[in-house]
């Protein structure tokens, strides 16, 4: 009888342990995974960000002829060469 109850809680005993392993092993593959989701969701944003930046330019969001507009023109009474066009 006390052998039944020995080899019984035996293989609960083993059960419990490989369930245990199991979750373990489960927790890690889920950490895993959020973190791996978590790097991508951030570089995705902030490659985005940096997408959106570059297409404002040097001069904001504003149209191409607003854009040729805003430099000096092309007549230049100084003779500054940065103004030159």
């Amino acid at each position: 009888m006390q052998q039944c109850y020995a080899s019984h809680n035996l293989v609960i005993d083993t059960l419990a342990e490989i369930l245990g392993i199991a979750t373990l092993i489960c927790l890690l593959f889920v950490s895993i995974v959020f973190v791996c989701v978590l790097f991508w969701l951030t570089f995705n944003y902030a490659r985005s960000f940096q997408r959106k930046r570059k297409g404002a330019g040097k001069y904001g969001k504003q149209s191409s002829l607003r854009k040729s507009s805003w430099r000096l023109p092309l007549i230049n009474p100084k003779g500054d060469p940065d103004t030159l066009t």
